[in-house]
């Protein structure tokens, strides 16, 4: 009873805090939804459906579906469903198909069925398109939000738990997935003629715990504790910002401040609203991508895919303090997700990852990594359940890897995830992507900065060799699912047909006989790299070499390298890392995810 009313303190000491944090011209929402549009930014509803989403609650029952209570509400609050108002009170139930309203001031606090919390924030509209929950995580349980105006703070309950792929939260102009989270969602719309924003108009999320996927488009960003992501209403690539927006504050902030305070609650809202609501002006309000991301227009005129990255600081083989890399600070709005020390104990080119103070956790059996580091000209692998190799993952995603009988190894540290997608190959997960930054370590202990490294992984899906064996036959993989490249200054190639690969193994013998590899790069230019011959998978897991050449103004000569595995029970997918150099430096490094 005790832990219970606590935590329902602490929920109100949350929704009393977040009530505050915009103030009305910020997030520049209408009142209620314009005619003919979303919200009033001019998006047209669809056949009649909710919020102009196009979706329908569910209505094949009689009796409306409850998704949810009030805990906790300050002001007014209205829920809209089939041409119905009504006002909400503490106690009163949230249905499925309801477009909540929050009012100038007001806050609302919901408990949903499956344990969930929801806060409202003011001048804010949120509708429940779909909720579901039986009681058990079977995966028929489901929850679909739309946030059409304001912001709201979401600590995700047994929904998601089990089954992440069945919460989901959409904007006008983006969607967001979540990973296990506490985070806040805020959609910015176009100010009114005469009104401004305080920051760039489109959706913002931030995360508390957890992680969250930021998608809009076909680009996603994988947005991890303490950062913000952000995606433009122009439908350019979302990007993490460099520091915490006003619109956002502290969860933890003022904690004393406003525990045993309810009864004033308008006069806490009010100063918290002045503290956090405010800025100096609005350069620093505005979003700014940490990695100076500038598009750039390729040969047809399409500069979706292209960006250029700078260059973290110290080039490809600087060595890193370790006591300056552990204490060093990041910049606002970024946190120190894996903080490196001890690396003084590594004194052989075994990483012991026991060693590294990291978020992370070991990877579930089966999971497998393969990368390459651009600046070090090297590529390798990791995988869990093969003797001297270790994998970490924080937030699903690779962390941490080593491979000690060959010596390649990889630690995410103050780095920058980009050009993040993830799939589905032969019913596994995927995901590949570019760590902008990251460290490595030498055969002598001493850590080296890594400037980009691409990466693909599977979590828990490698195929088996006995799996492998059992198949036979000779298989040629050349579909790409996905792939990303990235050159020596930085510029990315996020376009699916910037690479071309083929495949063949012969998986009978379980080796692979050819390996096919084009590239156009960031830079507009081409590379090609073959291996013909016959390595075993094992051997390909950890590098075969690669000759072939770049156009680089002219024809001139490149060598490289290239690992890879199988993926899926049935063998149909494989992963790839590669790269390609010259002896001039031009270079670029990619990863792949193939079918068959």
């Amino acid at each position: 009873m005790a832990m219970t009313l606590l935590r329902n303190r602490l929920l109100i000491i949350a929704a009393l805090f977040l009530g505050g944090l915009i103030a009305g011209n910020a997030l520049a929402a209408s009142d209620s939804l314009k005619e003919g549009g979303i919200g009033g930014t001019g998006t047209p509803a669809m056949h009649g459906g909710i919020g102009g989403t196009g979706l329908r609650p569910n209505d094949d029952s009689a009796m409306p579906t409850l998704a949810g209570k009030v805990l906790f509400i300050i002001g007014q609050v209205q829920a809209q469903n089939l041409g119905q108002v009504r006002s909400l009170t503490k106690g009163g139930a949230v249905q499925v198909g309801d477009t909540l309203k929050s009012g100038k001031g007001a806050t609302l606090q919901l408990r949903m069925e499956d344990g969930g919390t929801i806060v409202l924030r003011p001048e804010s509209q949120l509708v429940i398109e779909s909720f579901a929950y039986n009681g058990k995580q079977d995966g028929n349980e489901h929850i679909a939000l739309t946030l059409l105006a304001g912001g709201f703070r979401a600590v995700t309950g047994n929904i998601g738990h089990l089954h992440k792929e069945n919460y989901s939260i959409r904007t006008p102009n983006a969607t967001v997935g979540i990973r296990g989270t506490d985070h806040e969602t805020v959609f910015v719309a176009i100010a009114p003629p005469g009104q401004t924003s305080v920051v760039e108009p489109g959706t913002y999320n931030h995360v508390i715990s957890g992680a969250t996927i930021l998608q809009s488009g076909q680009d996603k960003l994988l947005i991890k504790p303490n950062q913000t992501g952000f995606a433009a209403l122009s439908g350019t690539s979302p990007i993490i910002m460099d520091k915490i927006l006003p619109i956002f504050g502290d969860p933890k902030a003022n904690s004393k401040e406003l525990k045993g305070n309810h009864g004033d609650a308008n006069k806490l809202l009010h100063d918290k609203e002045g503290v956090t609501g405010s800025s100096d002006s609005r350069s620093d309000s505005i979003p700014r991508n940490p990695d100076k991301t500038e598009h750039l227009a390729n040969s047809s005129g399409d500069s979706s895919s292209l960006e250029t990255i700078a260059l973290p600081a110290g080039p490809g083989n600087a060595v890193v303090d370790s006591k300056t890399t552990s204490e060093s600070s990041t910049s606002a709005g970024k946190t120190d997700q894996n903080k490196l020390t001890q690396t003084d104990l590594i004194d052989n080119s075994s990483v012991d990852l026991s060693t590294l103070e990291t978020d992370a956790s070991p990877a579930v059996s089966g999971s497998a990594v393969v990368g390459a580091h651009l600046g070090l000209r090297s590529v390798g692998s990791a995988k869990v359940g093969n003797a001297g190799e270790k994998l970490l993952v924080e937030h699903y995603e690779p962390s941490a890897y080593s491979n000690d009988a060959t010596g390649f190894n990889y630690v995410d540290h103050q780095t920058t995830l980009i050009d993040y997608k993830t799939a589905n190959v032969d019913t596994v997960d995927v995901s590949w992507g570019i760590y902008a930054g990251g460290v490595t370590f030498d055969a002598a202990g001493n850590a080296l900065a890594v400037d980009f490294h691409p990466f693909a992984y599977v979590n828990g899906g490698a195929t088996s060799p006995a799996a492998i064996s059992a198949i036979g036959g000779s298989a040629t993989f050349s579909s790409i699912v996905g792939s990303t490249s990235v050159t020596e200054s930085g510029n990315i190639n996020r376009s699916n047909s910037g690479v071309s690969l083929s495949v063949t193994i012969d998986l009978g013998t379980a080796t692979v006989t050819n390996y096919n590899l084009g590239v156009t790069d960031g830079n507009s230019r081409s590379w090609n790299g073959i291996f013909s011959g016959s390595a075993p998978l094992s051997t390909f897991a950890n590098g075969i070499p690669l000759a072939g050449t770049c156009v680089c103004g002219s024809t001139v000569s490149a060598s490289g390298s290239a690992a890879g595995m199988l993926i899926g029970p049935n063998g149909k997918g494989l992963i790839s890392s590669f790269i390609m150099s010259t002896t001039t430096g031009q270079a670029v490094a990619g990863a792949a995810v193939l079918s068959r």
